[in-house]
């Protein structure tokens, strides 16, 4: 049943972003949602190269321990995903995340 789901929420997703669009272009205007948009990008982007950074420090250091990186390798997957699926609607979730 949950794999029938994931698609569907994959589809709905973008739609989802863009009622979002259209909602706050309607309260703001256009170059302030613009604005927030490209805000958002530089941000989720700096946060990204940080994290980044933070986790191959960690996976380096995993392996002079002589450990397996597995939550290492998790997080820098789950960040990576959420930087695919970042928009608009969803960049304080992916805060939260980091």
């Amino acid at each position: 049943m949950l794999r029938r789901l994931i698609p569907l929420f994959i589809l709905l997703l973008p739609l989802a972003e863009i009622a979002c669009f259209i909602l706050v272009g309607r309260r703001i205007g256009l170059f302030p949602t613009l604005s927030l948009v490209v805000f958002s990008a530089i941000v989720g982007i700096v946060l990204m190269r940080v994290q980044g950074f933070g986790v191959l420090m960690r996976l380096r250091q995993a392996g002079q321990d002589g450990r397996a990186p597995g939550k290492e390798m998790l997080h820098a997957w789950a960040c990576g995903a959420a930087h695919k699926v970042r928009s608009y609607s969803s960049s304080a979730r992916i805060l939260a995340l980091i």
